[in-house]
């Protein structure tokens, strides 16, 4: 099977990520909060769509934030395009970007104009 969850990051934090460590970073951090989220902590494959030049890197920075990590018969790797190669990564991102385009709806109607993708 397979457990899913989002990482909802508001627009204050991507600008304090901006002037701080990056993008890069506050996507680590957005990998280890899901993660951390997950009721399941055995025999997990997790595989992470690499934003970092260095996949490697990008593991080893999501790891280091995992409570209890390494999980028991479980593996953790990055791979660049790694939603082109992995159904289970294309699903993820086809989830995020619906949870976006919901969240942009909504403020759409709160601000009373299309404020646009």
């Amino acid at each position: 099977g397979w457990y899913g969850t989002t990482v909802s990051i508001p627009p204050g934090r991507i600008d304090l990520a901006l002037q701080d460590q990056g993008l890069n970073w506050l996507e680590v951090e957005g990998f280890r909060e899901a993660l951390n989220r997950l009721p399941q902590r055995l025999n997990a494959t997790v595989i992470a769509d690499a934003c970092d030049v260095n996949a490697g890197r990008f593991t080893e920075r999501i790891a280091t934030g995992v409570e209890q990590w390494p999980w028991p018969g479980s593996s953790m790797r990055s791979e660049h395009k790694a939603d082109q190669n992995h159904p289970v990564v294309a699903m993820a991102s086809i989830l995020a970007k619906e949870e976006r385009d919901r969240s942009l709806r909504a403020l759409s109607q709160k601000v009373g104009f299309d404020v646009g993708s």
